[in-house]
């Protein structure tokens, strides 16, 4: 039975598997090239990117709010100190959405790759993918890029949300980065399952419904495949091992039937 404590054990089964199967390290070549270059833009964008987006709130702020006198250093003591909370808050949320950003954008950039390491993990355990016509190949190619935005989308739409909790002084504050974090393992154990949901050909409320079934399965699975992926550098590593981890875990969905 796929319990809480097993499901989270499967990122780490992802890693020993690879340890086990070293033949599979020639699927991982590439996708590791591609995932160091996208690791690369989301690390351009945390430190270019939200230091330039305070200034101009502050700059924002000093233009539309003439003081003069006395009450001239306070303000802008004021104005500095709210960039620094909002660089912080920036920061620490960006940080949190990492392991989802990071997976998403892989699954869109790199799907062929990222698939076959999860059908060959899969091969291996007795579980071959099935065939398909080249045409229905692209068609479920082109869903699955629709179904990918609807989910950026969504899980937008909830992380705003979540965002007004941070609001609530004081129990906001504890509370907003555990639901975020649990909202992002959720939708991290979904993009390493993608490739499942691919093959079966499932549609995004179908592919909704099974999560919302599973919810704590994806949330213990995603846990620690999120925070693996947070390690600097070598999250690269573990975006394979996380979809390596996926396709042992999609198996074991299939025996759970």
């Amino acid at each position: 039975m796929l319990t809480f404590f097993n499901a989270a054990s499967y990122p780490f089964k992802g890693i020993s598997f690879l340890w086990n199967n070293k033949k599979l390290f020639r699927y991982l070549i590439i996708p590791l090239l591609i995932d160091a270059i996208i690791l690369a833009f989301i690390i351009i964008f945390i430190f270019f990117q939200i230091p330039d987006l305070v200034d101009w709130i502050k700059s924002s702020l000093d233009h539309w709010v003439n003081v003069e006198g006395v009450f001239a250093k306070l303000f802008k003591w004021i104005v500095g100190a709210i960039g620094i909370i909002i660089w912080f808050i920036l920061g620490f949320i960006v940080l949190i959405m990492i392991p989802f950003f990071l997976s998403f954008i892989s699954t869109i950039v790199d799907p062929n790759f990222r698939s076959i390491l999860f059908v060959k993990t899969r091969e291996m355990n007795g579980c071959p993918e099935q065939k398909i016509s080249v045409m229905k190949a692209i068609i479920i190619a082109l869903k699955s890029i629709l179904i990918e935005i609807i989910k950026l989308i969504i899980y937008l739409l909830f992380s705003i949300f979540l965002l007004f909790i941070n609001l609530i002084p004081i129990i906001g504050t504890l509370i907003y980065p555990i639901l975020q974090f649990l909202l992002t393992s959720i939708f991290v154990s979904w993009e390493f399952l993608t490739p499942y949901f691919e093959e079966k050909n499932l549609s995004f409320s179908r592919q909704f419904g099974f999560v919302c079934k599973h919810k704590k399965i994806f949330i213990a699975f995603g846990i620690p495949a999120g925070l693996l992926t947070l390690i600097p550098i070598i999250q690269i590593f573990f975006l394979s091992t996380n979809t390596i981890g996926g396709a042992l875990l999609s198996i074991s969905f299939e025996e759970k039937k």
